[in-house]
């Protein structure tokens, strides 16, 4: 099973979502991140994905949950983690778009699979920016 971990980032009370621009999820909104390279931590392996894809820093906080998932026979378990906006310009490389919304707004977008299983714990997650 591979290790996929994403960002909910917090700032002012806003979630960051980002579109693909393409592959197999382009158009879709999804909670950024990545593969966890082979020893690295979940929480490394987050801020380094952010920085190379949105070129920001983020504070990783607390697990939200875990979920597992296949596409084209490959196993991968996706790790989501609370996460605080800490700085810098936003500029994409994976993402056609960002956009920052209020956590009850999730429901409006054409998420990844993946994360839909996460709408739910996020709506009733106490999450603080």
């Amino acid at each position: 099973m591979i290790d996929v971990v994403a960002a909910c980032i917090f700032k002012n009370n806003k979630i960051l979502l980002a579109r693909r621009k393409s592959g197999i999820l382009k158009g879709k909104w999804e909670f950024p991140g990545g593969k966890v390279e082979k020893n690295e931590s979940s929480r490394d392996a987050l801020t380094r994905e952010i920085k190379e894809e949105l070129s920001i820093k983020i504070e990783v906080k607390n697990k939200i949950g875990s979920h597992p998932f296949e596409v084209e026979g490959k196993k991968y378990c996706l790790h989501l983690f609370q996460c605080d906006f800490k700085g810098s310009t936003i500029k994409l490389k994976d993402h056609s778009e960002v956009k920052w919304i209020l956590p009850e707004e999730i429901k409006d977008f054409d998420l990844a699979t993946a994360d839909i299983s996460f709408i739910d714990k996020i709506l009733n997650y106490n999450l603080k920016s």
